[in-house]
């Protein structure tokens, strides 16, 4: 699997960021699913995260603004990037042959990835939701399209498509709720050393019904009490309209339809994703168990 050149990642910080030199980088960071992270320590001690992603500019760019648009809004450390010298939040590198890719400098968080009680899980929810309300969905996800886009070819198709496409009919189905910017993924919180809680990792933000954001979250919890204790909480902050709510079930099944197409993509061409292969088979064969399909 490719993986982009260190140095080439270091002159282009150095070409492109106003930081004290030199930068140093290390690679201790654990490799994302669509991306390279590296941590960087400027000439002066100070911290950043660079990540290097494998996917669209615009829409990697997108995450990368309303996580700054999010922090600026509601005061949520969320590890915003660090703008260039030329106020862009990316610059384009040469990576895979024939291609180029978007690298992007952000804010170093110190702390520890935890698990909140449900309670505060569901609060912290209700403040992104407060940031994310008047942000434009139009340059992020469209989990609907990614479902019932048939061009792109998956593991046992003959199978899964159906599936797919009933799970986002479903949803397309319901009347009654609320539409926008969704942070996408389940949570990743971060306590900081002084205590307060961080929001990390906004390359996941789609356009959907709000709901959405609850089913993902949700699977954060294993414990039946501590789901439940969760949506109770949600309903109660009311950041989504409680009559949303009878729809979950729905939700849930979409973002579980959503993963399906991602592992079965991924499972078909398993010669581009080699450090993944077993996991992405095994994950596959569990969400298959899930929409009772024999694969």
């Amino acid at each position: 699997m490719f993986k982009q050149d260190v140095q080439i990642i270091a002159d282009a910080i150095s070409e492109h960021w106003d930081l004290p030199g030199p930068a140093t980088l290390t690679d201790s960071l654990i490799r994302g699913v669509t991306a390279d992270v590296w941590l960087v320590d400027d000439g002066a001690g100070t911290r950043y995260v660079a990540k290097f992603a494998y996917e669209n500019q615009a829409y990697f760019e997108s995450g990368l603004s309303i996580a700054e648009h999010v922090e600026r809004s509601t005061g949520l450390t969320t590890g915003r990037p660090v703008r260039d010298r030329a106020g862009e939040l990316t610059v384009m590198l040469p990576s895979v042959p024939g291609q180029k890719h978007p690298l992007a400098l952000l804010t170093y968080i110190a702390g520890t990835p935890t698990q909140l009680e449900p309670d505060a899980t569901a609060a912290l929810l209700a403040r992104v939701h407060s940031g994310l309300r008047d942000t434009d969905p139009a340059a992020t996800a469209d989990p609907f399209g990614y479902l019932t886009d048939d061009s792109i070819d998956i593991a046992h198709a003959d199978v899964i498509r159906p599936v797919l496409h009933k799970a986002a009919g479903d949803v397309l189905a319901c009347r009654g709720l609320t539409w926008g910017t969704c942070y996408g993924d389940g949570p990743e919180p971060i306590r900081t050393s002084s205590g307060s809680i961080a929001l990390v990792d906004w390359g996941g933000v789609l356009h959907a019904p709000l709901l959405w954001d609850v089913a993902e979250w949700v699977e954060t919890y294993s414990d039946p009490q501590d789901r439940q204790a969760f949506i109770a909480e949600c309903r109660t902050l009311r950041f989504i309209d409680t009559a949303e709510f009878v729809h979950l079930d729905r939700l849930a099944r979409l973002r579980d339809a959503r993963a399906l197409r991602y592992r079965a993509h991924r499972v078909l061409h398993a010669d581009h994703y080699t450090d993944t292969r077993l996991r992405d088979a095994q994950a596959l064969q569990q969400l298959a168990a899930r929409f009772d399909i024999q694969l």
